[in-house]
């Protein structure tokens, strides 16, 4: 059986994990990166890691600060929590940047203040306890990777990217990860970055329990992008899973 591993989902939002991990692990998964996106489901993720710790899959808590109705008066207690249990984590996700509305308009100007305030913020938590971060680039893709590079963080991750292509050669050259998920299989402009990701430099994940379509993902999931990964570049399914799963345990250390 190969060996994947989702390094993005959202753990707290699923129910009846134990037959979620347990069809995971029938289907190769070998670890999950679940991710926090506030201070309440910090503190959940960190309790499911604990929970599932000696189960077979490996979990891996992220506490993260998610740009999704960010508000001022959250970033404080949310980054302390951050930086009280940073020794728990194994990473800073969900964080980043989204100037986008549900109407495809932009923002209003202040919010994206408030954003950008906030991700400057833990981003720093990330670079000064060494944790990789996991971004949310969604319409600010320049804005996200230019204060990256300014903050000089080593570990980046760069989640479903849909992004500009010359923004691709970017992350690369900074050694840094995008990951894929089911939506490749339909996303013109996924497909695109994706294509121009090397192997080197891919992660596979859900982003469970996102919808595609008609499916409500789970970690199991991971396997539709490291078939679809597989077709696009015409490289074989195990060589795309040894790949993508060592690329996994390399920027988590393990």
């Amino acid at each position: 059986m190969l060996e994947v591993a989702d390094a993005h989902a959202h753990l707290v939002e699923l129910k009846d994990l134990d037959a979620i991990i347990d069809r995971a692990t029938k289907a190769g998964v070998i670890g999950i990166v679940s991710m926090g996106v506030s201070l309440r489901s910090n503190i959940k993720t960190l309790q499911i890691a604990k929970e599932y710790h000696n189960h077979p899959v490996k979990i891996l808590p992220a506490l993260g600060l998610h740009p999704w109705g960010i508000d001022e008066k959250d970033i404080e207690p949310t980054i302390n929590h951050i930086q009280k249990s940073i020794r728990e984590s194994a990473g800073i996700g969900e964080i980043g940047l989204d100037y986008w509305r549900k109407d495809g308009s932009i923002i209003d100007p202040s919010k994206k203040e408030i954003q950008n305030l906030a991700f400057k913020k833990v981003i720093k938590l990330a670079r000064e306890f060494d944790k990789p971060i996991s971004v949310h680039t969604r319409g600010a893709w320049e804005d996200c990777f230019n204060i990256i590079a300014e903050q000089k963080v080593k570990k980046v991750i760069f989640h479903w990217f849909s992004g500009p292509v010359e923004l691709v050669k970017k992350i690369i050259d900074c050694n840094f990860y995008i990951s894929t998920t089911p939506a490749l299989k339909f996303s013109k402009e996924h497909r695109s970055a994706i294509l121009n990701t090397p192997l080197e430099n891919l992660l596979l994940e859900t982003d469970s329990p996102v919808k595609y379509g008609d499916l409500k993902s789970e970690p199991k999931d991971v396997l539709i992008p490291l078939k679809e990964v597989s077709k696009l570049k015409n490289v074989k399914i195990d060589e795309v899973a040894e790949k993508t799963t060592g690329n996994f345990l390399s920027i988590f250390e393990l």
